[in-house]
């Protein structure tokens, strides 16, 4: 569901030094050069970086690890990344301790900078409560449809064809969460769908949705029906699905909530849930479709478009992940693969909306995460974790590809094994090189695995709906060697697979630095150093 978001991420620390020129990734940005001399390191053996540095695994034993860089100075680039590799539903305490031994004379902290830059305030746009509803429809599936059991086939019972002038009764869900009954009718029949329009909301009655909104509706769908079910699979087909019709309904009603929804429950018969519409329907909100067309706004015109995208995705992954073309015996996705995988879907494959297209809202969302990384964990989804699902899918597409995307949605697995199925490696390794990624795409880094291949963590993506702004890139908390680490830096907290950075910097001399954690609830804490980047 395409709404917003709260999700706290599991436990990464990561850090990073602020670098000038644009990002990585995909953006075509500068690659750092190396240093002459790196500092010497203890502990296990390094992995070099593209274009100089290194990154290495900090060694943890009995709950505590420490990590060493002597000949520390000023030129130094040193971040650790920390996380719990360990998928807990609270946030887990643990400390940073700082060692750093120089005969030099303590010099006043680096001025302000992103490094320590406080959360900017969340977009009032973007967390509504209705936007919340999304992920409501998210949890109520994965409570009460796994327990309803496989329902009878489809009845077939709806008027074959559809036409034109056609008038139906449905349920929708609105903006305050309580199901009403709606008169829609027949506004267009595309070649894939059939567009229903509230009747309170058309043109003709008095409402703002006009003949020309149900007829970009239409042939947008059609333009992306095919191309996301080529990229993730398809919707129930067989005998036509729960409603014997070859196309999909779509429903456009003020009533629903911004910027639309698919609701699984629609896939049964009343038999089992009475406010069932019997059919593949998606619910589309017509207010961005309005403002695009009649009101001239290109970007809420690209918003209500990739929601089709956006919302089809969810009716793909509730058919080939549970219901099985009709079968109901398979598995329920973890939301945030779902959400992630649907923002993935408004980018990918031909769609082009999207992050680097110019989707206000993805640009929203993924600077929401990294304005505060440390407060989302991947794996424990809340109605934030839009822009942190989103990140790890498009990472997911970049390295493994769309093959592995679309086994995501038609395997048998779901959650962390799904990514441990597609990438052949633990989940574990994937969140560690994904957080790397995070980090080093601002930096120039080409190492495989290391970068993201289609967007730049910090571009701007040619201006397009930004405002001429750009993604700032992760948020990373910055000590100095030569000063005590405050209260907030020294005691810690973090959900599993929540990321955090955090960067040594020193002003003038030079000195061995040592950073000790401590894992006092032994939650599995992990750390990588990160050098000379």
């Amino acid at each position: 569901m395409k709404a917003a978001h709260s999700l706290w991420l599991v436990g990464l620390l990561a850090a990073s030094l602020l670098l000038s020129g644009c990002g990585g990734g995909g953006g075509g940005g500068t690659t750092s050069s190396a240093p002459t001399q790196l500092p010497n390191q203890g502990g296990p053996a390094s992995t070099p970086l593209s274009g100089g540095g290194s990154y290495k695994e900090v060694t943890f034993s009995g709950g505590q690890g420490s990590d060493s860089v002597t000949g520390f100075g000023t030129t130094t680039k040193y971040v650790l990344l920390t996380r719990y590799n360990t998928d807990t539903g609270t946030s887990t305490g643990y400390s940073l301790a700082k060692s750093f031994s120089s005969g030099m004379m303590k010099v006043l902290p680096e001025p302000w900078s992103r490094w320590s830059s406080p959360q900017e305030p969340l977009r009032r746009e973007e967390y509504t409560p209705e936007r919340d509803r999304c992920t409501q429809i998210r949890e109520w599936e994965h409570a009460y449809l796994t327990r309803a059991g496989r329902p009878i086939l489809p009845s077939r019972s709806h008027a074959l064809p559809e036409s034109v002038g056609d008038q139906h009764t449905f349920w929708v869900n609105n903006t305050q969460g309580v199901d009403e009954q709606r008169t829609c009718t027949n506004q267009k029949v595309g070649t894939y769908c059939y567009i229903y329009v509230d009747d309170a909301d058309w043109a003709g009655n008095g409402g703002t949705v006009t003949q020309a909104v149900a007829d970009a509706a239409a042939a947008e769908f059609d333009r992306v029906y095919p191309l996301v079910r080529n990229a993730f699979g398809t919707e129930w087909t067989t005998n036509g699905g729960r409603d014997g019709q070859t196309g999909i309904y779509i429903l456009l009603s003020s009533k629903v909530p911004v910027y639309g929804y698919f609701w699984g429950r629609d896939e049964y018969p009343t038999s089992t849930f009475a406010q069932s519409n019997e059919r593949e329907i998606l619910y589309i909100a017509p207010s961005p479709w309005v403002t695009g067309i009649t009101g001239g706004n290109a970007a809420q015109f690209l918003e209500a478009k990739a929601t089709l995208a956006h919302e089809f995705q969810h009716m793909i992954n509730f058919n080939e992940k549970f219901c099985k073309q009709g079968q109901f015996n398979g598995v329920q996705e973890d939301t945030w693969v779902n959400e992630g995988l649907s923002m993935l879907a408004e980018t990918i494959g031909g769609v082009n909306y999207g992050l680097p297209n110019g989707s206000q809202y993805h640009y929203n969302m993924v600077k929401n995460y990294e304005n505060a990384p440390n407060s989302y964990s991947l794996t424990s989804w809340t109605s934030s974790n839009y822009g942190l699902s989103y990140l790890f899918c498009q990472y997911l597409y970049d390295w493994y590809g769309g093959n592995a995307i679309k086994t995501m949605e038609t395997n048998g697995s779901y959650g962390a094994a799904n990514v441990a199925a597609v990438t052949g490696k633990t989940f574990d390794q994937v969140f560690q090189e994904w957080c790397m990624a995070m980090f080093l795409d601002t930096a120039g880094v080409t190492t495989d695995y290391m970068y993201f291949k289609s967007i730049d963590t910090s571009g701007t993506f040619g201006g397009k709906y930004y405002g001429g702004g750009s993604l700032p890139g992760p948020l990373i908390d910055s000590v100095d060697c030569m000063m005590a680490l405050s209260s907030n830096q020294s005691s810690r907290s973090m959900k599993g697979y929540t990321l955090e950075f955090v960067r040594a910097f020193l002003n003038a001399g030079s000195g061995n630095l040592t950073m000790t954690l401590t894992d006092s609830n032994n939650k599995n804490l992990k750390a990588t150093q990160i050098l000379g980047y």
